[in-house]
């Protein structure tokens, strides 16, 4: 279950503020984490956070959340 954020920083006219959940992998350990993004569209968001957290994590469940 995803817990919603409270944000309350006023984002720039046009972007959204997305969740989403992303898994890591890495040889020694793999970690699961819920992250907060500005971003134009949930597209948008996706490509930022696999250009963040690399080719090899997983990008699941974004949603709008403000």
């Amino acid at each position: 279950m995803i817990e919603q954020y409270v944000v309350k920083e006023s984002a720039v006219p046009g972007f959204h503020v997305y969740q989403a959940r992303v898994r890591v992998k890495n040889p020694l350990y793999a970690n699961s984490m819920d992250v907060a993004i500005f971003a134009k569209n949930p597209q948008m968001a996706r490509q930022l956070l696999t250009a963040q957290y690399g080719q090899d994590s997983v990008i699941t469940n974004v949603v709008q959340i403000a």
